[in-house]
Order: structure tokens, then C-alpha cells, then sequence
């Protein structure tokens, strides 16, 4: 999965600069196409080639088209600098509709049972996919087999007369006996490059293309526009953490300590929810603000709601992170993406937004970072836990003199217990080793905080108040106006 994450990010970054090249409809409309072949193979493929062809070919140039700069490109030339902020709140909070339906499913489908059959394990999903896709590869034994029977020519959707009608000749003196070929063809496109760059001679050949590329790449990062955006990304790479730390680290954390059911992925999607509906009204009641003005008051929101967990390292306290979490979120994210639009070069928006991207080359390391401290700082107790992660919380006799065996809902594990309970959680495990559930949470809350004081360093510089001469664009400069751009004052 890693190796996609990069797969992903490598092509949602050329992705940015094809929209330059090609134009907004075009990319959405082929990024859209390869989508849909992808999950499609990803439901019906039934071969390590159609997973590997589905996930490394098809999923990243059409998943990750999709879901990166295409559609702030749009909303950059669609919006004026008054109505931006709003638009990018409500494109932010459609983008997380998806994700709460995706949480509320997957806890609706945990509920369900695993069936066994044949010594072929079924789980919900694969019972869901079973009850409702037709698999062409089932043939039913108590009807004939129609393929070998006589068969008729079907009756096309729409006669020749109709298409006649909708698609008239050319030429007026056509007959019925005409030819189909001499029929008036389908009208022909020309594709328009938004990028055209007359003193490039080599400008219709890959090789001008490329130079072409080139020249506008230097020429954007020679503005400080490009580095405001660059400075920032990497300054916020700290609090973005704990979204890998909500989908990473957040669910094993509940479903160790407080059993499988717990609607783990419900209490996940509560910032989901938040971005769903409190984007659009943050927008419209802070439309009239400064951008630095929204975004470090949510920055600093963010930062510290990992303290909640920390100090009440329970479901409660979950919830609570969740909740301040997403207040922090919905203040600073969505106003940063209309930053960034506001500062694109006309005609260069994609490639501007694929230099601005740049933080995602580090979503891998995120990753791995969370994964190595989870494992650290919340152990699993995979003795207590069958094949196929669940507990095993139930008692059975083993048949051989009483002997009591724990076993899970689908398997008998090696389990052998003194005492009349088994383990519902890796805390009742024997052999589990104990870890202090609050670090992690105060060591992320730390982590984060960093994010909002490196903003605040670089925020005379970010504001474009200060000159180059202005001892360093007035990141040096200190006194109490400076001070006070710690929670998003202005400096005037």
C-alpha cells in the first residue's frame, strides 16, 4: 500500500500540470473513464495480474486524477477572490460525504456474521458482494444452458429510420440505397493547450512540450508566490498527522482496549461529519476575514485537541479529539486551499498547485511514522485474537476431559484458560503487555503544535507585508504586532 501511496501521488502531481496542457473537462472526463474500468476490475477480477493492473495502473490515473488539483484548477477560474473562500468550503465539504457513507458502512457491515462454507470463509462484504452482483461464472444447474440453445438476433434499441432522423444526411439527395459511409460523420474536436508559448518553434512535438514544462516550472518557482505556498505545506506537514493518526492508529486503539463491539468507524467519522456540514457555514460567517486571521486560530485548535484523548484515553475522549479536531480543521483547511488559488498564476493553476503539493511526498513517511509508533505504543495481543483478527471471547469445552478452550466466532484458537471467562479486549489478554495508552496522544499533540509555530515564524513572509530588504521579509523583525500574529492578528 505504501508503494501505491507514491504510485497515487506521482500521478495526481502530473495530473495538476496535464490540466494546464489539455484543460479541466478533457481530464475529468478520461480520469473518470479509467476510474470506473478500475473498480470494476477491483470488483470482478479474480486474479493477482487484474488486482495488481487494477491498483498500480488504473487507480492511479483515475482515483488519483480525481482527487487532486482538478478541481481547484475549476473552481479557481469559475470563482472572484470574494465568492473563493465560500466555494472552496462547499468543495471541501462535498469531498467528505464519501468518507462518512464509507465509515457508517463498514461499521454496519462489522455487526455482521462470517459464514463458513465448504472451508471457504465469507465475510460481510464478500456476502454483500455475493447477494447483489450477478457472477457470470454461476451457472444455474436447474435451468437448460441457453448458450447452446438456438438463438435469435436482437432487436436493436433504436431503427434505422429514428437514427435517420436524429443524424440527417449531408447531402440532400441521398437515397435508401446509399451507402452508409458517404452519411454525414460525427463532427470532429481540436484539442486547445491553455499553455501556449509562441517562441517555443518545437512547441507541437513532446520534446517542446517538455521544455515547454520546464521554462514554466523555473518561471513559477522564481515567484514568491510558489515559496509562500511551499513554505506553508511543509510547516503544516506536523498537524496533518493526525488525520493519518485518525485512520491509522485510531481504530486498532479502540478495538484493543474496548472490544470489537464498539462502532470504531462511527466515532471515526465524527470529524467527516463535522467537514460535511460546518465548512460551508464557517465560510459564509468569516468570508470577510483575512485568510492568516482563520487560518492560525485553526491551527491552534487542531494542535491541541489531541490533549483530550490523551488525558482521558477512553471512548469518551476519542470522541472529544474527534470533535475539536474537526472544529480546528474546518477553520484552517478549506481557507488554505482558497489561499492557494488566490496566489496561482492564470493559466498556470495546475502546475502552480502540483509545486504546492508538495507536502503529499512526505504522506508516505506519515504513514510509516504512525505504523511504527502504534505498534509501539499500542501493542495487539495476537494471541487472544484468531487468524482473522477477532477475539476470542467465547468458552468452549475441548471434548478431550473438559479440558475449557477459548475460541473466536469463527475458529477454536490455542487458547487454554484457568479461570471460566476468555479475553473480550487485549487488555483481558494474559500475555499482553501493558503500554500507557496516554503517550502516543501526548507525543502526537506535541508533534502538532510545531505546525502553527512554524506558520507563525514565517507568517510576515506568508502575508506578503514585507519586503526581501525588511530583515528577511520580516521574520526577523520583532515586537508586539509580531507577537500578536501568533493567533492571527493582523500586523497593521
Amino acid at each position: 500500500m505504501g508503494i501505491k501511496s507514491l504510485v497515487d501521488i506521482g500521478v495526481g502531481l502530473l495530473g495538476s500540470i496535464l490540466v494546464d496542457f489539455i484543460g479541466v473537462r478533457r481530464v475529468s472526463i478520461t480520469a473518470l473513464s479509467i476510474a470506473i474500468v478500475g473498480r470494476t476490475l477491483l470488483a470482478f477480477g479474480k486474479t493477482t495480474t487484474t488486482l495488481y493492473l487494477a491498483l498500480f495502473v488504473l487507480s492511479p490515473f483515475g482515483d488519483a486524477l480525481l482527487s487532486v488539483g482538478l478541481y481547484r484548477v475549476a473552481l479557481k477560474k469559475l470563482t472572484t477572490p470574494t465568492t473563493r473562500p465560500l466555494a472552496f468550503a462547499i468543495s471541501y465539504a462535498s469531498q467528505n460525504w464519501a468518507g462518512v457513507c464509507v465509515a457508517l458502512f463498514v461499521d454496519w457491515m462489522r455487526r455482521g456474521v462470517d459464514m463458513e462454507v465448504n472451508g471457504m470463509v465469507f465475510t460481510p462484504v464478500r456476502q454483500f458482494v455475493d447477494w447483489t452482483v450477478v457472477d457470470l461464472d454461476d451457472l444455474d444447474t436447474e435451468r437448460p444452458n441457453i448458450l447452446t440453445t438456438a438463438t435469435t438476433r436482437a432487436k436493436p434499441m433504436i431503427d434505422l429510420e429514428t437514427l435517420e432522423r436524429i443524424l440527417p444526411a449531408k447531402q440532400k439527395q441521398s437515397t435508401e440505397f446509399e451507402d452508409a459511409t458517404t452519411r454525414r460523420a460525427m463532427p470532429e474536436y481540436r484539442v486547445f493547450k491553455t499553455i501556449h508559448n509562441k517562441a517555443n518553434k518545437h512547441k507541437s512535438s513532446p520534446i517542446g512540450n517538455v521544455m515547454q514544462l520546464i521554462q514554466q516550472l523555473i518561471s513559477i518557482l522564481r515567484t514568491r508566490n510558489a515559496w509562500k505556498v511551499i513554505v506553508f505545506s511543509f510547516a503544516s506537514v506536523a498537524v496533518c498527522l493526525q488525520w493519518t493518526a485518525s485512520d491509522v492508529v485510531l481504530p486498532p486503539f479502540l478495538e484493543r482496549r474496548f472490544g470489537e463491539g464498539l462502532p470504531i468507524y462511527t466515532i471515526q467519522s465524527i470529524h467527516m461529519l463535522g467537514c460535511l456540514v460546518l465548512p460551508p457555514i464557517v465560510g459564509a460567517l468569516t468570508n470577510g476575514n483575512g485568510d492568516f486571521q482563520i487560518v492560525m486560530p485553526g491551527l491552534w485548535i487542531m494542535a491541541v485537541s489531541p490533549l483530550f484523548l490523551a488525558l482521558s484515553p477512553n471512548v469518551a475522549g476519542a470522541c472529544a479529539w474527534q470533535v475539536f479536531m474537526v472544529f480546528g480543521q474546518v477553520l484552517w483547511s478549506p481557507r488554505q486551499d482558497s489561499w492557494i488559488a488566490g496566489l496561482a498564476p492564470t493559466g498556470m493553476e495546475g502546475l502552480f498547485f502540483a509545486v504546492g503539493s508538495s507536502r503529499a511526498l512526505l504522506a508516505p513517511l506519515g504513514d510509516w511514522m504512525m505504523g511504527m509508533m502504534n505498534d509501539k505504543y499500542n501493542t495487539n495481543c495476537k494471541e487472544c485474537r484468531d487468524e482473522f483478527g477477532h477475539f476470542c471471547d467465547s468458552l468452549v469445552a475441548d471434548g478431550s476431559g473438559g479440558i475449557k478452550q477459548c475460541a473466536s466466532i469463527q475458529r477454536t484458537c490455542k487458547l487454554f484458560l484457568d479461570v471460566g471467562s476468555c479475553p473480550t479486549t487485549c487488555i483481558e489478554c494474559p500475555t499482553w503487555k501493558e503500554t500507557n495508552p496516554s503517550t502516543f496522544w501526548y507525543l502526537l499533540m506535541l508533534m502538532s503544535v510545531v505546525s502553527p509555530m512554524m506558520v507563525w515564524v514565517f507568517l510576515p513572509f506568508l502575508r506578503d507585508k514585507n519586503a526581501r530588504s525588511d530583515r528577511c521579509y520580516g521574520v526577523f523583525i520583532m515586537n508586539r504586532r509580531r507577537l500578536m500574529g501568533i493567533y492571527g492578528a493582523t500586523e497593521d
